[in-house]
């Protein structure tokens, strides 16, 4: 017995053959305002820059300067441990904290190269940068890159079982249609009884 389905839900056989509704509403990833917001501030950003760069002096005497690069080392080795524990339980998080670590060891190898207050200190955080902090980013990078492929390749896998499934789906269905339109289906066998009962009265008569 056929059921009839309510308007705007699409069933098995009004799907395309990729597997998606005809009628499906398509939500974006990300609002428009917060892409506008992002170029705004970005664009807003350069002048101000500019304008630092300019006004600012070349050397200044800085308050509270160990508490600022014990705390700002602390939250790398944070990064780092919650990194190395992501990865551990293969976890999709560690894209987002790779990416994190990464740019923190950026930040620390710039300030501590620029920041040199004598040679021998500044070829120290050079090497440093070159040979630990930069390397180290780019492998924090390489795992973002890395998650994020495997899980695309993990959707794409998904989609393409759900487009086969789908299309089986529609093939079966098909068959069950096509008979009811060919005058195979159960009122057409119906409607055939009732002219035969009517010619076997006529030839009575």
């Amino acid at each position: 017995m056929a059921t009839d389905r309510p308007s705007g839900q699409a069933g098995p056989a009004n799907l395309h053959a990729d597997g998606y509704a005809p009628d499906a509403p398509s939500r974006p990833l990300i609002p428009r305002w917060c892409s506008v917001l992002l170029l705004a501030l970005g664009a807003v950003t350069l002048p101000w820059t500019a304008g630092l760069a300019v006004v600012l002096p070349s050397s200044e005497r800085t308050a509270h300067y160990d508490v600022s690069w014990a705390g700002f080392d602390l939250m790398l080795c944070a990064l780092l441990l919650y990194t190395g524990w992501n990865t551990l339980r293969r976890r999709e998080q560690s894209e987002l904290s790779a990416a994190m670590t990464g740019t923190l060891l950026i930040v620390d190898a710039w300030f501590d190269v620029l920041g040199a207050p004598d040679t021998d200190q500044f070829l120290t955080a050079l090497a440093m940068a070159l040979l630990v902090e930069l390397p180290l980013a780019g492998f924090c990078f390489w795992i973002t890159k890395h998650v994020d492929a495997v899980r695309v390749q993990r959707e794409s896998a998904l989609s393409h079982s759900l487009r086969r499934v789908a299309q089986r789906t529609h093939s079966a269905l098909k068959p069950h249609s096509a008979s009811a339109d060919d005058g195979h289906g159960p009122a057409a066998a119906k409607s055939g009884t009732r002219q035969k009962s009517e010619s076997a009265r006529r030839r009575e008569r």
